[in-house]
């Protein structure tokens, strides 16, 4: 990592939880490897957040039928809003 990228990590390694924006969010996450097992442990819930708001947003993309062929291949319920089907096998794939 470049001496730019680490000061700008070190900067975001100070702020609280609640004072990253969706920039610093996303710089972790590209360097999650860089981070220490303490750092992880303080982070993993933004960037579980963030990883799940993706995922919710990439199957949002997709029409009913596709969603509720995945739905079956993960033995979910997809007898409902597309909405709670997204939520279903999201759910699914964290088993």
């Amino acid at each position: 990592m470049n001496q730019e990228a680490k000061e700008v990590l070190e900067g975001i390694l100070t702020k609280d939880l609640h004072e990253l924006t969706s920039n610093d969010i996303a710089f972790l996450k590209a360097r999650w490897d860089y981070l220490n097992a303490d750092q992880k442990e303080k982070y993993k819930s933004v960037l579980v957040k963030e990883i799940k708001l993706e995922a919710d947003q990439e199957l949002d993309k997709l029409n009913k039928s596709e969603l509720i062929a995945m739905a079956k291949k993960s033995n979910v319920d997809f007898n409902v809003s597309k909405k709670e089907l997204i939520h279903n096998i999201l759910e699914a794939q964290e088993k």
